[in-house]
């Protein structure tokens, strides 16, 4: 099992702060996928890569038992104290080995997490564990969109925000480390374009998004749970890491009066099923 990035302690604690919750919608467009073909009971749903369980809530009322895992312990320490029903358990587990029944699954999610995955192995894991019309779906969005009522000043947070994602932070974007591929901001061609896919039988939903107010505190926040944030402080420490956020927050402050900001988060959604 590889090491997550997010094995601290630390670090599980600025995801759980810093990061916004998954649309509900993900789920319901997996379901009226799965009901495409399927008509059985909806026994278990599998949650593969799920941090700290802000993707698995979506599951909860939808199937008898649910199970959410993930390679680091410390995120699975923060999903298990969700104080979520007792359908719902958390188990340390990378994707690529599942504690989980052969054919025991309806329905198998990963949201934000299978770039990170051997891939070839996780999708033999994967079929391993669906039933016969069982579908996967995984995953991700695009980074936020920042902007303003005001106009301006959103704008320049955007552009900001940008710059950082993209020339700051560009060299500690993350690489899989089973295939080489980088893991940067450009997700969506990762997913629609390089990720091989599972089934032959596959549909990709790009219409869902979500805005959310956030404030530039709560930007920042966000911007430090990022994979690229997280492996610039494994380099460069603690003490620099607050100090380019300091640096990101002066120059976003600079450009006049500060606003409530508006992020836009578009997500896109691949499923597949077994046949």
């Amino acid at each position: 099992m590889a090491k997550s990035l997010w094995h601290l302690s630390s670090e599980a604690s600025k995801y759980v702060m810093g990061r916004p919750p998954h649309p509900k919608a993900i789920v319901n467009t997996a379901l009226g996928f799965l009901r495409e073909k399927y008509d059985g009971p909806l026994y278990q749903a599998v949650d593969v890569g799920c941090g700290t369980g802000i993707s698995t809530v979506n599951l909860c009322g939808e199937f008898q038992s649910i199970v959410g895992l993930d390679a680091s312990k410390a995120m699975i320490q923060k999903a298990a104290g969700q104080n979520l029903p007792g359908s719902v358990k958390f188990i340390h587990s990378s994707g690529e080995r599942m504690p989980v029944s052969d054919g025991s699954t309806q329905l198998v999610i990963s949201g934000r997490a299978i770039h990170y995955f051997n891939v070839p192995k996780f999708y033999k894991e994967v079929d391993r564990i669906l039933s016969r019309d069982g579908v996967i779906c995984y995953y991700s969005v695009h980074f936020p969109l920042i902007s303003s009522s005001g106009g301006s000043f959103g704008a320049q947070v955007n552009e900001i925000f940008w710059k950082y994602l993209t020339v700051h932070l560009n060299q500690y974007w993350p690489t899989n480390a089973y295939s080489g591929a980088k893991i940067d901001w450009r997700r969506r061609d990762l997913y629609i374009n390089h990720l091989e896919r599972p089934y032959e039988e596959m549909n990709v939903d790009e219409s869902i998004s979500t805005s959310r107010a956030i404030s530039l505190i709560q930007l920042a926040k966000e911007l430090e749970t990022y994979s690229a944030f997280v492996e610039y402080r494994a380099q460069k420490g603690e003490e620099s890491s607050q100090q380019l956020l300091k640096e990101f927050l002066d120059e976003c402050k600079s450009h006049g009066k500060e606003e409530e900001l508006i992020a836009l988060d578009r997500f896109f959604v691949l499923m597949g099923r077994k046949p």
